[in-house]
């Protein structure tokens, strides 16, 4: 995708399973990496909030 010109960004969610998105309320890693997911995906599509987003924390301390 990268190759062809789409902004992509990878978000790693080491040690869960295909699906996690729907494990959210029981597995905390997965509700964690969903957030990230979920900010990463926020700034492709407002990428007029980047540069206050830049200032933000890399991630909650609970998301590891």
């Amino acid at each position: 995708m990268r190759a062809a010109g789409v902004a992509v960004r990878h978000v790693p969610g080491e040690g869960l399973v295909h699906g996690y998105f729907l494990m959210q309320g029981i597995v905390p890693a997965a509700a964690a990496c969903a957030r990230r997911v979920s900010r990463a995906l926020d700034m492709l599509l407002n990428p007029q909030d980047v540069e206050a987003a830049s200032s933000l924390p890399r991630g909650d301390p609970g998301d590891r």
